[in-house]
């Protein structure tokens, strides 16, 4: 089994704009996922946190989950953040 591997903001963003391509090119979930290096249950909880934003928001969300904490992460909590009540 291999090491977990900590993906920064930005690569998550970048990964994630890369598997939006190969799909859009016709790609499979699971080719696409093989061809960007993480699972396809990554890039759907990618997705879920990080979809449509650009690095710099990408950057703050991760930064608050740092900060409070890995377990306050629940579905629809990364709506605060659109709403721009992360600065709270």
């Amino acid at each position: 089994m291999a090491g977990r591997n900590r993906h920064s903001a930005e690569e998550i963003v970048r990964k994630l704009r890369r598997a939006d391509e190969l799909a859009a090119a016709g790609s499979t979930g699971e080719q696409v996922a093989a061809e960007v290096g993480v699972s396809a249950a990554t890039l759907y909880n990618w997705r879920r946190a990080y979809g449509g934003m650009d690095t710099d928001a990408a950057k703050e969300l991760k930064g608050l989950f740092a900060v409070v904490g890995a377990g306050w992460f629940r579905p629809g909590v990364v709506s605060v953040v659109d709403r721009g009540l992360a600065s709270l």
